[in-house]
């Protein structure tokens, strides 16, 4: 079942700068990134593991409507995490935009992430601030 919590789309005020997919096994973490990036102007959708982030990425771009980037936690609780979901949007997208997002920073995937088809890399816990930074530099 698709979980997407994401009350964004009402809140988006002005130019949207982008759609973004966030995905974490962390209900608290979907919401404080869905939050964080309706207030910077995003539209977002979230997903709870790896196997929603690739139905929504697919159903997003079949609908005209592509992701400008993903946000991707490394390890989901009793589901598909970043590494393996990178690789299935790559298939998809061969040009995803993909940040890895995790607390565990000595991780290979945070140290190495261009190597596994990440665009950047956003440690948490995150700022608003680093979040729009990091978002910026991926997608301009």
């Amino acid at each position: 079942m698709m979980m997407s919590e994401s009350n964004c789309e009402s809140e988006v005020i002005g130019d949207c700068k982008g759609n973004i997919l966030v995905m974490d096994d962390e209900q608290p973490i979907r919401m404080l990134a869905d939050e964080m990036l309706c207030r910077i102007g995003f539209k977002v959708e979230v997903a709870s593991n790896g196997e929603e982030a690739v139905a929504l990425y697919r159903r997003e771009r079949e609908s005209g409507k592509p992701f400008d980037a993903v946000i991707l936690d490394i390890n989901i609780v009793g589901g598909m995490g970043g590494r393996e979901t990178i690789k299935m949007l790559k298939e998809i997208e061969p040009g995803v935009k993909a940040i890895v997002s995790s607390g565990s920073r000595d991780s290979v995937l945070m140290t190495d992430f261009r190597r596994f088809g990440f665009s950047a890399v956003l440690p948490k816990p995150y700022s608003i601030e680093e979040l729009n930074d990091t978002l910026r530099k991926v997608i301009s």
